[in-house]
């Protein structure tokens, strides 16, 4: 009601003004012509929330991680699932192809550890991201994703990331060593013999969120891998490092500390 109180002598007063208090016919207002369409949402940032497969009917806590051109990788807290692929979005509009990692030790309903998916769903820039994701081979689920300005809005630099870090099990035993250089590069190690040398690069330097590329070398999970990047505070600024990569066929996440 208050709203409308406002609203009504508003518009008396606009009416009396396009009279112009003589009685006579108004001057038409011009054609403002057609409505412009919605801009796109951008899906740029740090999401979180979560997905669940149908046929299973798990649902997992899941991170989320996108840049402004739409390339996005969705990463479960609770297993090795991922899915890495490209958004395309239409106003608030969101579809996307990606190809959905299985859990280790576990494959599709095509006999394949990684396959095709698509998504398709609707999102609000910087605040809900929700839809349905359907493979391939058959299996289908959903997702929801919330927003998270938290890390997103730091900016980027190489130098940051320079340090050793160590990614540990969930006995807190050491498993992966990352050295990183001041130029991003890096060489690593871990506990089942895998060696691997990379690359990090900046996407954007205004916000918190990097390129990867990695060879691994010297074990079964040998390959070229690729993927995102971000830092985030455990005990201190920057001293996390969440790391989501895939060669293709195997998807691969650590978090780091320093």
């Amino acid at each position: 009601m208050p709203t409308l109180k406002r609203i009504i002598p508003l518009c008396l007063a606009l009416a009396l003004a396009g009279c112009g208090g003589s009685g006579g016919s108004s001057t038409p207002a011009p054609d403002p012509g057609p409505t412009p369409p919605p801009a796109d949402a951008s899906p740029a940032g740090h999401w979180f929330g979560t997905v669940t497969n149908d046929l299973s009917g798990i649902t997992e806590e899941y991170v989320a991680l996108a840049d402004a051109n739409g390339r996005f990788r969705f990463v479960s807290a609770d297993s090795a699932v991922q899915f890495s692929g490209n958004f395309l979005i239409s106003g608030n509009d969101l579809t996307g192809d990606a190809m959905a990692f299985a859990d280790l030790g576990v494959v599709w309903m095509d006999s394949t550890s990684a396959t095709p998916t698509t998504l398709s769903g609707s999102i609000t820039e910087e605040d809900s991201m929700v839809g349905t994701w359907t493979t391939l081979s058959g299996e289908s689920g959903s997702f929801e994703f919330f927003y998270d300005p938290t890390f997103y809005f730091r900016a980027s630099a190489l130098s940051l990331l320079e340090a050793t870090w160590i990614a540990y099990d969930e006995f807190l035993n050491p498993e992966v060593t990352f050295t990183i250089a001041a130029d991003g590069s890096f060489t690593g190690q871990n506990n089942q013999g895998c060696n691997s040398v990379g690359q990090f690069a900046l996407i954007d330097p205004g916000f918190n969120l990097y390129e990867v590329q990695s060879t691994v070398s010297d074990c079964p999970i040998a390959g070229n891998y690729v993927g995102l990047a971000l830092l985030a505070d455990f005990f201190a600024p920057n001293d996390v490092l969440l790391f989501a990569v895939d060669n293709g066929s195997r998807a691969i996440a650590l978090g780091f500390e320093k």
